[in-house]
């Protein structure tokens, strides 16, 4: 049947892509967290825009981190040799 090929393709295609849809997330996600923890921490002591960069720059680094890192997991389960 015609139809089982091109859906068999396309869940191959979701497997394939399914693991990198994550890593913008959490890119994102670690810098709005640390951004708006400076935020809070600037509104907490009266240092108006110092912490919120402070955490910009310390979310960004985490979440290049986060993305080396599941780059590289993603990058040795597909040179595993699957059983």
């Amino acid at each position: 049947m015609p139809g089982e090929k091109g859906k068999s393709d396309r869940q191959g295609i979701y497997q394939d892509v399914g693991p990198y849809l994550g890593i913008g997330i959490e890119f994102v996600a670690a810098i709005l967290l640390c951004l708006f923890a400076g935020k809070w921490l600037d509104g907490k002591m009266g240092t108006e825009p110092a912490f919120m960069l402070v955490g910009a720059f310390v979310g960004a680094a985490a979440g290049f981190v986060a993305f080396i890192r599941t780059v590289i997991k993603i990058q040795k389960d597909q040179d595993t040799p699957k059983e």
